[in-house]
């Protein structure tokens, strides 16, 4: 019979797990002085990050996980009726942070659950996440400086934003066009 030192394993992990928590609060710093500069007493919260989801077991963890986290940031994901074990994993991050998660009990599509998930954000400023990875958490500040600084009402993020566009299906090149005259 063999025996492992599981104690020295969850140490390990611990360190790690404390590691990355100190590296965030590094990275993210900027976002909670300008949260803390901002925040009035009546906000509960000032930002919310809403995250649909569907069927992303592979990534949801992960992507949680990256979020800045403070009492003034809520996170929302909202499931639209997931068929893998994307609920699972969120409830293995819900054991260290809140998270808010909507459920749909049915399929309603990318709109339907952010619609779903703006109905129910506190916050004053609103950021939406891909639950897939594909955005950067660390381009949270950037997006919403703008916002706190009063130079904006709103901001719009986009990787293509000035490269590939003559790369790009041409009705994606005229949705961007559009949504730059807003």
């Amino acid at each position: 019979m063999t025996s492992v030192n599981t104690e020295r394993r969850f140490e390990t992990l611990t360190k790690k797990s404390e590691t990355i928590e100190v590296n965030k609060a590094i990275l993210y710093q900027d976002l909670y002085d300008y949260i803390k500069r901002f925040k009035t007493e009546e906000d509960d919260v000032l930002l919310s990050i809403l995250l649909p989801m569907y069927n992303e077991e592979k990534t949801i963890k992960s992507v949680l996980e990256k979020l800045p986290y403070n009492d003034s940031i809520e996170i929302i994901v909202v499931d639209d009726h997931s068929t893998d074990g994307s609920l699972e994993k969120i409830e293995e991050v819900k054991l260290k942070r809140e998270i808010k998660v909507i459920s749909h009990k049915e399929n309603q599509g990318y709109g339907g659950a952010i619609i779903s998930g703006i109905s129910q954000v506190k916050g004053k400023i609103i950021v939406t996440m891909d639950s897939d990875g594909q955005h950067s958490p660390d381009d949270i500040f950037n997006l919403i400086k703008p916002i706190f600084e009063e130079e904006a009402d709103y901001t719009i993020g986009s990787r293509y934003k000035g490269k590939y566009f003559y790369q790009l299906p041409i009705l994606t090149r005229l949705g961007e066009v559009l949504v730059e005259k807003l």
